[in-house]
């Protein structure tokens, strides 16, 4: 009789709800990207979630409400798994991809790529395991014991985290992590004290009290409306339409946008790289001076295309020669994205449903990069890379 009655329970709650796949079917998410460069290819490695059981008409209620609910991922999602997948920059094919499982029992992070290795941080049943994966086959091919071999006793005493909801996750990131500019693997033990292993030797270093670890929270929409840089202070002025200054001039008359903003760049590792600097003996890292550039004085900007609220997303590489000479290199109009979603009102148009017909969505999520000279955007869970010399899209992708 009770597994009768544990049947028709099942039967209930299921009633009216829908599924998809995790390999093949497209992510609600993306939570964390990052960028590497092989010997053969570049690529991209992206932690995406997918909503794989979801209450009917979810799609709607997640894009409009957008909000995560305390009892976990989404506000109609029932079920969600993490999936990591691998692309090739070149061609935006999916080299490999993996269904890591539930979100809350088999939570993990993704701390660095280097050595053609992918390291992820693993949290289950409040035990920290920590691993490095192949980045083409994902094989294991370095276990938590052999790259705590040289302190046996911290790699049982990490710091422990339950995981609940999916936002807990980001706190695994302040306590582990990998810098590659000192090619170290950062962890925290469960009293606090911060460690350095070497990726190199896997030789392990004690810091004292004052050591502090950096944080990675990106805000949801990276932008920036002023930048100074070098000679030039570039910046947005004006009301409807904003002009584009440099030095406090106006440069040529033409160049006003619709709440246009610099475009920043999110890759950690050239975030770390790049921008990396020494005050008072403290590291910093100076947000908003990690604008996106491919050199040679350019700009990308983000704008939209018109007032009106179902406005497309626009982007734009410019080259500023001095505070009077501004060259419009290129510019490309998105019909299929929006510049801001969240006040778009019919979510129930065919061109919604036609990208996001089942799951969960949420689109807080962005991502710009440059690398060779490839401009890759994840936004609105889509994936798209542009030659930043032409302006041409080569591949777009829904995740």
């Amino acid at each position: 009789m009770k597994k009768l009655l544990s049947i028709l329970v099942v039967v209930i709650l299921l009633t009216g709800c829908s599924n998809k796949s995790v390999m093949n079917g497209n992510a609600d998410n993306v939570l964390q990207t990052f960028i590497y460069k092989g010997k053969d290819s570049t690529y991209v490695i992206t932690k995406e979630i997918v909503a794989v059981l979801f209450g009917s008409g979810s799609a709607a209620a997640g894009a409009h409400h957008h909000s995560r609910s305390s009892s976990g991922y989404g506000s109609s999602s029932l079920g969600s798994n993490l999936r990591l997948t691998v692309y090739n920059i070149n061609t935006g094919e999916i080299v490999k991809r993996k269904n890591m499982g539930d979100y809350i029992k088999n939570a993990y992070i993704i701390l660095g790529v280097k050595h053609d290795k992918i390291w992820l941080c693993f949290s289950k049943k409040k035990q920290i395991e920590i691993q490095a994966w192949d980045l083409k086959t994902f094989e294991p091919v370095l276990t938590h014991e052999q790259i705590f071999a040289k302190q046996t006793n911290l790699g049982s005493q990490l710091s422990r985290y339950e995981i609940t909801f999916i936002t807990d996750m980001d706190d695994l990131a302040e306590c582990f992590y990998i810098d590659p500019v000192t090619d170290t693997l950062f962890v925290t033990d469960n009293k606090g004290f911060h460690y350095g292993i070497s990726l190199q030797n896997f030789e392990v270093t004690k810091y004292d009290d004052s050591f502090k670890m950096p944080s990675f929270h990106f805000p949801a929409f990276c932008e920036e409306n002023s930048i100074p840089v070098d000679s030039f202070y570039l910046e947005f002025k004006g009301d409807t339409r904003k002009q584009f200054m440099v030095n406090n001039k106006v440069p040529d008359s033409n160049l006003s946008f619709i709440q246009p903003y610099f475009l920043v760049n999110t890759d950690v590792s050239n975030f770390l790289q790049t921008f990396q600097i020494l005050y008072d003996g403290e590291k910093k890292y100076p947000m908003h001076y990690n604008f996106l550039t491919s050199g040679n004085n350019d700009y990308y900007f983000g704008y939209a295309e018109t007032t009106d609220p179902t406005s497309s997303f626009c982007i734009g590489r410019f080259i500023v020669e001095n505070d009077s000479m501004v060259e419009k290199k290129w510019e490309i109009q998105f019909d299929d994205i929006w510049f801001d979603i969240h006040k778009t009102p019919d979510l129930k148009s065919s061109k919604y449903k036609k990208e996001f017909s089942k799951g969960n969505p949420e689109f807080d999520y962005e991502f710009f990069t440059i690398v060779d000279n490839k401009l890759l955007i994840i936004r609105e869970l889509r994936i798209i890379c542009i030659d930043v010399n032409t302006g041409k899209v080569l591949w777009k992708k829904r995740i």
